[in-house]
């Protein structure tokens, strides 16, 4: 599970690097999909099926948003970067973004919401092998989105991580703490969560 929030440097060519604690546990994710891992049969049996089945198709990335392949040690695990409804990045570790988009490509695609959905999320989405030391370069369309310069932050949520301007993340948090009633909003939304 991601958690936690650390703040890094983003320099004005997009580059930047994992935290060490996402990065251990994003590895954690590769050793369970490849020992097969309680929880996570089912996506081992698919993603089994589906290298014997074709090998994997390159994901077509800009220029800028590459990571040489020669600094990457060859068990480096991939991530899924994408935009998001927010104005945030979403990341996710490769089995985990299968599995997401596995349940939105089942939804009707006739429904004029999941197309929206697709176009925001899906069709944003790049692959991504972070470097040896979790350094990756964000592209500028990616960055614009979320208004990152200069700093990114990183917030674990789970299952995923999301990439802030660690302004505006301060700012939706202030928001919460400083409206009561957005606060009683959501208690009354964990108490029905039974969290």
């Amino acid at each position: 599970m991601f958690c936690g929030r650390f703040q890094h440097s983003i320099d004005s060519k997009g580059r930047t690097s994992l935290p060490a604690r996402f990065r251990e546990t994003l590895y954690g994710h590769l050793s369970a999909a490849e020992n097969g891992s309680p929880g996570s049969e089912a996506a081992n049996d698919a993603t089994a099926a589906s290298r014997k089945a074709s090998p994997k198709p390159r994901q077509q990335t800009p220029p800028e948003a590459s990571t040489p392949s020669h600094s990457a040690p060859p068990d480096a695990p991939s991530i899924v970067i994408t935009t998001a409804l927010d104005p945030c990045l979403v990341a996710y570790p490769v089995e985990e973004w299968r599995r997401f988009e596995a349940r939105l490509a089942a939804l009707p695609h006739l429904d004029p919401d999941v197309r929206l959905l697709q176009r925001c999320i899906v069709s944003g989405a790049l692959e991504f092998a972070p470097d040896r030391h979790g350094r990756l370069v964000l592209p500028a369309t990616m960055r614009a989105h979320a208004g990152i310069e200069g700093e990114v932050l990183f917030a674990g949520m789970g299952r995923f991580i999301e990439l802030w301007s660690p302004e505006r993340f301060s700012a939706l948090t202030q928001a919460v703490i400083d409206e009561p009633e957005r606060k009683a909003r959501l208690l009354a939304r964990l108490a029905e969560l039974g969290v």
